[in-house]
């Protein structure tokens, strides 16, 4: 985790509230990883939090996760894109919205109260590795969607670049890796105290200065989550703004002089919309993602026939979060929305989430329409014998072998047996000649 000049310049931002709004950033794509749906665990560093932070940020968690604060985020999707220096493949990954995992206190291994960046990266390391974190999740390329959000009660000093806390930064994020894979963390001291209580934040109301922090500090990850391991303004930087003083910086920070907003009755910071050329809590009228864009609101299982949601031919929410196509509206997720001669949704990458039809029995178990594989590419019964074919089903020169139809001639029905027996015992023995 290096951290530099120019990034400790960054997070000078977040105390300069009151300070004019933002001009003109210029915001690249760098190449590096962003957060595809985040799982925040809030972490407590030892004992003595204030109710704002030890029972109030779970909820404020929750809502924000699940709101339109993180749909307009899908414009800082990497889908297609490559590095702004060197031109090669990004991430390929979508934003949308997150949930709350859960708070978890942890007994640290250390007692110092004055600690940098690393030191802490190390202990939450250390933390997972003993299972008294839980372990970080992915998305359906393996790219982490945990983020470590990490609160400290009043006391703490925290260092950063020859920064301090509430001196020259409100919060922080950083990279923590993890058997190669790249972890956001987020770093908080008290806000309600050791300086930060005057600079961080504009509210009256304390609760409203920790989320806002809390806020500013989340869109930052989730849109530049390898910044800690960036030795310059490059891969694996993710998206970032090198306009100059006062338009450098992340989204969240290069808006860090404007109101707070509420969303879902919260108080949150805004961050820099390129699409609305401002800085933005929210956005109206996002269509929902079905696979023609990435800047889009993505779906639930409540937007299942919606003539707001999913509708027409792709009128199913996919919420696997494995599959690639998930927050998607698509035909199908699941074999219960295909039928007739194509039963089966596909779940490969060439035509995921469409109907198809069976190729074999297997496709057709649990199916309604019968457990066979049915040479129309429909599940059914396994086939009637026709009795005047001497098949066993399916029609002249045909057999049925579970179910489904294969050419070549098949073993004789009784009634030909029959009759065959029937045309023996009936030939006439030859006349003995005296």
């Amino acid at each position: 985790m290096r951290r530099s000049r120019w990034e400790a310049f960054a997070v000078l931002s977040v105390l300069l509230v009151g300070t004019a709004g933002v001009a003109a950033p210029a915001f690249h794509y760098y190449g590096g990883k962003v957060v595809s749906n985040a799982k925040v665990v809030q972490v407590l560093w030892g004992t003595g939090f204030s109710t704002d932070v030890h029972d109030n940020l779970a909820p404020f968690y929750t809502d924000i996760l699940a709101s339109p604060y993180m749909d307009w985020l899908s414009e800082y999707s990497t889908v297609g894109l490559n590095g702004f220096v060197d031109g090669q493949p990004g991430s390929n990954q979508r934003i949308g919205r997150g949930t709350f995992v859960g708070t978890v206190a942890i007994t640290p291994s250390t007692n110092a109260t004055t600690l940098s960046n690393t030191t802490i990266a190390s202990e939450i390391s250390a933390q997972i590795a003993a299972g008294h974190l839980p372990a970080p999740t992915f998305d359906w390329q393996g790219n982490v969607n945990t983020l470590y959000m990490i609160d400290f009660p009043s006391g703490y000093v925290i260092t950063v670049s020859g920064g301090q806390s509430c001196q020259q930064f409100c919060g922080i994020f950083d990279t923590l890796v993890l058997s190669g894979k790249s972890v956001g963390l987020g770093i908080f001291p008290d806000i309600t105290s050791g300086g930060c209580q005057t600079g961080c934040g504009s509210s009256p109301t304390a609760l409203n200065n920790i989320t806002w922090v809390h806020s500013l500090i989340l869109l930052d990850v989730v849109t530049d989550t390898e910044i800690g391991i960036a030795a310059n303004i490059d891969r694996p930087m993710a998206w970032y703004s090198n306009a100059g003083l006062g338009d450098s910086g992340n989204i969240a920070d290069v808006c860090s002089g404007s109101a707070q907003a509420t969303v879902a009755g919260h108080s949150v910071a805004m961050g820099w919309s390129q699409t609305e050329n401002t800085c933005v809590a929210t956005v109206s009228n996002l269509a929902v993602c079905d696979g023609s864009t990435t800047h889009c609101r993505e779906c639930s299982a409540a937007d299942n026939g919606q003539a707001t949601g999913c509708t027409g031919a792709k009128a199913v929410c996919e919420t696997d979060g494995t599959n690639s196509a998930f927050g998607e509206c698509v035909a199908c997720a699941t074999n219960a929305q295909c039928s007739g001669v194509t039963p089966v949704c596909n779940k490969v990458d060439a035509g995921n989430d469409t109907c198809r039809a069976c190729g074999a029995d297997p496709d057709c178990t649990g199916n309604a329409a019968g457990p066979h594989c049915l040479s129309t590419g429909a599940c059914g019964a396994a086939p009637a014998p026709d009795a005047g074919t001497g098949g066993g089903g399916g029609g002249a020169g045909s057999s049925s072998s579970g179910g489904c139809s294969t050419t070549g001639s098949g073993p004789a029905g009784p009634l030909a047996i029959l009759t065959m027996l029937a045309v023996l015992l009936g030939r006439r023995r030859p006349a003995r000649l005296s």
